[in-house]
Parts: C-alpha cells; sequence; structure tokens
C-alpha cells in the first residue's frame, strides 16, 4: 500500500529535480541539432551556439525525440498508477532536450546571464502508466516571440503505442541580472522561429489551448 506523496515530498523531489538540473544541463549540453542549408530564409543557430552542438543536420527533426524514461516504483500513488506530481518531472526533465534545441541550454545561461522560466504549464491526463512502464516522448514549438516560446510535449507508452499525457508550456526568457522578462538577441529568435516553422508542418495538437469546464 503506497499513500498519495505528501505536498513537502513532492516539494522534496521539485528541490532535487532543481539541485539535479546543473549536472543535467551539462549532460544534455551537447545534443542541439543545427540546421544547414543555402535557402537565403534558413538561419540556423546563432554562431556563439554553433560551438556546443554536434554536425550540423540537413533538417529538423519534427516532432523532436526526447530522451526516454521509464516510470519508477516511486512514482506510483495508492491507486496503483504513476502519480499526477511525475508526470510534470518526467516531461519537464525530458523537455531540456527540446531547450537544447533552441540554444536555451545551461551554457547558454552561463554565457549570456539570461536563462529561462516556466509561465505557464498545463498537463492533460489521457491514460494511466504503471510501474516499469516504458515511455516514449516528443516535443514541439507551437508558436514563439522575442520573449516567450510556446512548447508542446506529448508522452506515450513506448511499446504500447498510446499516449498517455500532454503538457503545454510556455517559456519566458529572463534576463537574470534583473530576474524579469527580457527579449532574446534577433538572431537567436530567428533560429527558434525556424524550428516553430518547420514544426508547424505537424497537424495542431488535440487539446491545444485547452479551457477546463464542466461539459453541459
Amino acid at each position: 500500500y503506497r499513500s498519495s506523496p505528501s505536498v513537502s515530498a513532492r516539494t522534496s523531489a521539485a528541490n532535487s529535480s532543481t539541485r539535479r538540473s546543473g549536472a543535467k544541463e551539462r549532460r544534455f549540453s551537447a545534443m542541439a541539432l543545427p540546421l544547414s542549408c543555402g535557402a537565403a530564409d534558413c538561419y540556423g543557430p546563432p554562431l556563439r551556439l554553433q560551438r556546443t552542438l554536434l554536425p550540423a543536420m540537413t533538417e529538423i527533426p519534427t516532432p523532436l525525440e526526447l530522451p526516454p524514461a521509464t516510470v519508477k516504483p516511486e512514482w506510483i500513488d495508492f491507486n496503483g498508477h504513476m502519480n499526477v506530481a511525475y508526470y510534470l518531472l518526467a516531461m519537464d526533465e525530458a523537455s531540456e532536450t527540446l531547450d537544447e534545441l533552441l540554444g536555451l541550454s545551461y551554457e547558454y545561461r552561463e554565457t549570456t546571464s539570461n536563462g529561462t522560466f516556466a509561465g505557464d504549464i498545463h498537463i492533460a491526463y489521457l491514460r494511466e502508466v504503471k510501474e516499469g512502464d516504458p515511455l516514449r516522448m516528443t516535443g514541439r514549438v507551437i508558436a514563439c516571440d522575442s520573449k516567450r516560446v510556446h512548447c508542446w510535449i506529448e508522452m506515450y507508452h513506448a511499446t504500447e503505442g498510446f499516449l498517455s499525457a500532454t503538457m503545454e508550456k510556455m517559456v519566458l526568457h529572463v534576463d537574470m541580472s534583473v530576474r524579469r522578462v527580457a527579449p532574446m538577441a534577433p538572431d537567436h529568435v530567428a533560429w527558434i522561429e525556424q524550428v516553430r516553422d518547420a514544426h508547424a508542418a505537424l497537424p495542431l495538437p488535440d487539446g491545444l489551448g485547452k479551457v477546463m469546464r464542466i461539459p453541459t
């Protein structure tokens, strides 16, 4: 019998994740994928970011495959399935790879004194997963401007293929010296717009911008 994680336990888990973030971000620091092409409107990532990127690829992954995960025993609640708190943990940790693709990495924060905060997150719990289940996750950019990136993450059961959950997130670009939302450099915005445009080839996901209400 497992009790549902208490608020203090969830806070502890969140703090632990925060403490691990620097090391985890360093592990992802070479995973962003630049684009190489000759079109006039093909910007590629800003030159200052390319020193940490993998060799150029010919197209932007659409959607981007994120690191897989497995449902851990400590993620299970008294209902015998993955507790709601850990959907956020799993998808947020996986989405760091999308941050890398966008050039919003640990090194970016270290070298520019800029970072990102989550402004809003909506999670839809569509189908339960249980201890030991393998998870596959994908990410994409829905929209962006100079201060915000609107992202969408999907979590699937890796072997059975069903969609278990989605996460819609508004990422805010922050000047860490004053800890306020601030614009990105124009060349950085141009790169994220290019990723957005590539991901626009995908159909808009069901549930995007969904408002919570009781059906009438």
